[in-house]
């Protein structure tokens, strides 16, 4: 008969996945109504990116999706970890619980065969997956008090900005609906009410860029899988990805986010996460690449405004500014594009 050893330590319950973590509280957050997805704000009232509080860097994905549910006070997007905290003379306060993410490493850089000093990106053939604990700034003493960055953008140059991006997504809009709002697969055609249905300009801004993202899914795009039965599973998957993707770029737009009448798909996300908790962090993967197929004309013309004001320097053009129709030019300052 098998003994336990003397002082071996009572085995206790198996520690839960990580995945299974975030998906439970993903689905109370739902049950709650308080997942960062269907909360609506107004525009300029924005939460704000979650942000590395020394780097600067904006998390991206699931891990943004994650930070923003579990951020314990408004205002301070910012989070790092505990050495990062360290580095700047701030100091975690004792008894205060982290926050765990993840990192997915698929490509890394190599030396070049046969190239002095040259380096390659290669795939990997396994995804590499890291852990890190963080912790918000409002856990964390002596850090420099958050200052927003730059000042509050007027309406009217969010509705500039919007204007500008959706022009420049070369999407096909026709304006000739009644009281529905769909992207139409087969066409390739995204059909609107006109703006003036809405209760307001910021309301049709979250609607078009919600069917923005149903747009980009098309084959000659990101290529996924968007033909479903309404109201099925599938169709709810979609769904999900494509108002994860609006409020990523509601967030960082400054633009109002309404969720409207996707509170009818909470009861599909929910059974489809029990179902299958891994599908919060595919749905945040797709919904950032979303986000950043739609956004990164924005991002480009800034790192060239920046490079502007710094003086000449080489520019290295995106693809997306390569697919980037550019606008009709109502005067010369209009002509280098909004500044951003």
């Amino acid at each position: 008969m098998a003994t336990r050893r003397s002082g071996s330590r009572r085995s206790g319950p198996p520690k839960q996945p990580y995945h299974e973590r975030v998906a439970e509280r993903v689905i109370e957050a739902l049950e709650a109504g308080t997942a960062p997805w269907v909360k609506p704000w107004k525009a300029g009232a924005a939460p704000g990116l979650p942000v590395n509080a020394i780097t600067g860097k904006p998390y991206r994905g699931m891990n943004q999706v994650w930070l923003g549910m579990m951020r314990p006070a408004e205002g301070d997007p910012r989070w790092c970890t505990y050495k990062q905290a360290e580095s700047v003379g701030a100091q975690v306060r004792r008894g205060e619980k982290g926050t765990v993410i993840q990192f997915w490493k698929t490509h890394e850089e190599r030396a070049e065969e046969g190239a002095e000093g040259g380096r390659i990106r290669v795939r990997l053939e396994r995804p590499r997956v890291f852990t890190a604990v963080v912790f918000h700034a409002s856990q964390i003493d002596n850090l420099p008090a958050y200052t927003p960055p730059g000042s509050v953008v007027p309406g009217w140059q969010r509705d500039a900005h919007a204007d500008w991006l959706i022009k420049a997504s070369g999407a096909a809009i026709d304006h000739d609906q009644g009281d529905r709002a769909f992207y139409a697969p087969l066409t390739d055609r995204i059909h609107m009410p006109p703006p003036g249905a809405f209760a307001s300009r910021e309301t049709y801004y979250a609607t078009l860029f919600h069917e923005l993202g149903h747009w980009t899914g098309h084959e000659s795009r990101l290529n996924r899988d968007i033909l479903h039965p309404f109201r099925s599973i599938p169709y709810a998957r979609e769904e999900l990805r494509a108002e994860l993707a609006s409020m990523m770029m509601a967030a960082e737009l400054g633009l109002a986010h309404d969720p409207g009448n996707h509170h009818a798909y909470i009861a599909s996300w929910i059974e489809m996460l029990r179902d299958d908790p891994h599908e919060i962090f595919r749905a945040s993967r797709d919904a950032q690449a979303i986000s950043d197929y739609i956004v990164s004309p924005k991002r480009a013309l800034e790192a060239e405004q920046s490079v502007a004001y710094e003086g000449p320097a080489e520019v290295v053009r995106t693809e997306a500014v390569a697919r980037t129709p550019v606008p009709v030019a109502r005067s010369a300052r209009e002509a280098e594009g909004p500044s951003f």
